[in-house]
C-alpha cells in the first residue's frame, strides 16, 4: 500500500483555464477583466445580440483600465446586469489565427493557472 509520501496531487488544470474566464469565479484570481480588456473590439461575448455585446464589451474596457476595477464598479459598467460570459470557441477562433493574440491571451491565463495550481497542490498537502 502506498505511503502519504509516495501520493501526488491530482490538479485539473482544463477546469482552472476554464474557471478564470468565468466572472468573479476565483475571486482575485479571475482573469476575465484582462481577457476582455486585451480583446476590446473583440466579439468574444456569448451573446444573440450583437449591440449589446459592442455596447457591454465598450463599457467594461473603459472601466477596466489595467484590468483592475472594484467588484461594485464592474458591476455597475454593464448597467448593474452579469457581465456577458465570454465564449471559449470565439476566442479560440481569434487566437488561433492570430499567434500574436495566443500570446496576448497566453500571457494572461497562464500565470493565473500555475498560481490556482499551486495553490491546489499546497492545500492537498
Amino acid at each position: 500500500s502506498p505511503s502519504a509520501k509516495d501520493a501526488f496531487s491530482v490538479v485539473d488544470v482544463d477546469g482552472i483555464a476554464h474557471d478564470i474566464l468565468v466572472p468573479g469565479k476565483k475571486g482575485s484570481d479571475c482573469g476575465y477583466r484582462r481577457v476582455v480588456e486585451a480583446f476590446s473590439g473583440e466579439d468574444i461575448f456569448v451573446t444573440n445580440d450583437n449591440s449589446a455585446n459592442k455596447s457591454n464589451n465598450n463599457t467594461i474596457v473603459n472601466d477596466c483600465k489595467n484590468g483592475i476595477v472594484n467588484k461594485a464598479t464592474f458591476s455597475n459598467s454593464v448597467e448593474n446586469k452579469e457581465p456577458l460570459p465570454i465564449d471559449r470557441r470565439k476566442l479560440g477562433n481569434i487566437i488561433f489565427r492570430d499567434s500574436m493574440k495566443r500570446r496576448k491571451l497566453n500571457g494572461i491565463t497562464h500565470p493565473l493557472i500555475s498560481k490556482i495550481m499551486m495553490k491546489e497542490i499546497v492545500r492537498e498537502n
